[in-house]
């Protein structure tokens, strides 16, 4: 009987702990049960990193999401940015000793949506690295390209290691000095007055596998613009 007792008791703790695999609707119909936490003690640039991805969320997705730190009660629907209390039960299937300095990890683990890095300036990139793979991007400091999802779905059991590739260009644009043009397109600068100037970036900014002319219908959203673009031929750089 104890032995029966015994092997009962063990599936029901089993079942229990198992995490559900199954793509995560984080918002449908302008909807959303899922809020976003980060640790307490993340840095004042992470955070506003993390209120922009809430707010630029909310014009992909029409959802208003809040963002809290970890301190506030645990709730099943949660994205989690970056290491803090709630993520320490998964450390063990998360690669950071793969990430290094530069590189990200996101995925899902039952009902959490995780990206998370090991240091604040990678959690930046793959804060905004993420919304370009979404469909948003900054085009020019004034204008911003927004893809627009309904419902935002996040699939189960296809995480994602991103460590980028960087690679060093001359760019000859005034672009590079505006911060908001640098987040989205992860640069980095060496010197903030030169108009040309040395910089590194995440695959996205001259790729050396552009093709000789991109063709862009995009809608554009800007305090300056607002009425969209026809097709736009631009040539390689």
């Amino acid at each position: 009987m104890k032995k029966i007792l015994f092997v009962l008791f063990a599936l029901g703790y089993l079942i229990s702990c198992k995490q559900p695999s199954h793509d995560l609707i984080i918002s449908q119909n302008k909807t959303s049960t899922y809020r976003i936490i980060y640790g307490e003690k993340a840095s004042d640039s992470l955070v506003k990193a993390v209120t922009d991805f809430k707010n630029h969320l909310n014009i992909i997705t029409g959802a208003e999401l809040q963002a809290f730190a970890d301190i506030v009660g645990p709730q099943p629907n949660e994205i989690l940015i970056g290491k803090s209390n709630r993520t320490t039960k998964y450390d063990n299937s998360i690669p950071y000793n793969v990430l290094g300095s530069a590189g990200y990890f996101a995925g899902t683990r039952g009902d959490k949506w995780i990206i998370t890095a090991n240091n604040a300036t990678a959690l930046t990139q793959a804060i905004y690295d993420q919304l370009t793979r979404m469909g948003s991007v900054k085009v020019v400091e004034t204008m911003t390209q927004y893809s627009q999802k309904n419902p935002l779905v996040i699939p189960a059991d296809q995480d994602l290691v991103f460590k980028p590739t960087f690679s060093y260009r001359q760019v000859i644009s005034t672009f590079a000095n505006n911060a908001d043009y640098r987040a989205w397109n992860r640069i980095n600068i060496d010197n903030l007055k030169d108009w040309g100037t040395w910089e590194y970036s995440m695959e996205r900014i001259f790729h050396l596998n552009h093709t000789s002319k991109l063709t862009l219908n995009i809608m554009l959203k800007s305090d300056r613009l607002k009425y969209p673009i026809k097709s736009t031929s631009c040539p390689r750089i």
